[in-house]
C-alpha cells in the first residue's frame, strides 16, 4: 500500500525536480541503503556490486563539475564541454572519487584487499579504452544518442569493477607506487589535452562547433 502511494503521488512530483538535484538525492539514498546492506553482511564481492551503480550516479554528478565551479582545477578533473574525450574525464574522476568511499568501507570492515590504488588506476585507464570500444561504432552508426551513452556507460562501469575485484584479490604483486604515478600521468594528460586538444571528431564538441574549452576560467 505504501509503495502504491509512493509511486502515485510522490514519484512523479520527484520527476518534477532538476536533474542534478534528482541524482544528488538518489547518490545519498544509495550511500545510506549501502551502509545498512553492508552492515550486515560485508564482503568484497558487494562493495564492488555497490561500486558499479555508486559511480554511475556519480558520473551525473561529476558531468557538471566544471560547469558549477569553473576554474583550472576542475578543467583538470570534470568535462569542459560535451566531446567525447572529456566524458572519459567523467568517468575516470567518478572513479577516483568512489574510490575514496570503497576505501573507507575496506579498512572500516577488515576487509583483505591488497594493490587498491593500482586497481583504481587500472579501472580508469581500462574503462576509458573500453568505453571509447564499444561506444564508437554506435556513435559512428547513430550519430549522438543519450540512451546509448548510458547503457555504454553503464557496462564500461560494470565491467571495470569486475577487474577490480580480481585486482584487489590478488596479493602476489605490491604495484601501487605504479598506480600512483600512473595516475599523475594520467591527469596531466587530460590537463594536456584539455587545453591542447587535437583536431579530430575525440575532441569536437558538436553542440558548439569548438574543440577543448570553450572559456577560460578565472
Amino acid at each position: 500500500m505504501l509503495a502504491f502511494l509512493f509511486f502515485r503521488h510522490f514519484f512523479p512530483c520527484f520527476l518534477k525536480f532538476p536533474l542534478i538535484f534528482r541524482t544528488f538525492v538518489l547518490f545519498h539514498i544509495l550511500i545510506l541503503f549501502s551502509y545498512y546492506y553492508l552492515v550486515i553482511i560485508l564482503s568484497l564481492k558487494k562493495i564492488k556490486a555497490i561500486s558499479i551503480f555508486g559511480i554511475f550516479l556519480l558520473c551525473f554528478l561529476t558531468h557538471f563539475g566544471f560547469s558549477i565551479f569553473p576554474n583550472f582545477v576542475t578543467s583538470i578533473f570534470f568535462p569542459v564541454n560535451e566531446s567525447i574525450f572529456e566524458h572519459l574525464k567523467m568517468l575516470v574522476s567518478s572513479i577516483y572519487l568512489w574510490s575514496l568511499f570503497e576505501f573507507y568501507l575496506l579498512k572500516k570492515y577488515k576487509i583483505i584487499y591488497s594493490n587498491f590504488i593500482f586497481q583504481t588506476f587500472i579501472m580508469s585507464f581500462i574503462g576509458c579504452f573500453f568505453f571509447l570500444i564499444i561506444y564508437l561504432p554506435l556513435f559512428i552508426a547513430l550519430s549522438h544518442n543519450f540512451i546509448v551513452d548510458i547503457i555504454c556507460l553503464f557496462i564500461t562501469i560494470y565491467f571495470v569493477n569486475v577487474i577490480g575485484f580480481y585486482i584487489l584479490n590478488s596479493s602476489n604483486y605490491h604495484l601501487n607506487n605504479i598506480g600512483i604515478v600512473c595516475s599523475f600521468l594520467l591527469y596531466c594528460a587530460f590537463a594536456y589535452f584539455t587545453y591542447f586538444p587535437i583536431h579530430n571528431f575525440l575532441f569536437y564538441d558538436f553542440s558548439t562547433s569548438k574543440y577543448g574549452i570553450n572559456f577560460l576560467p578565472k
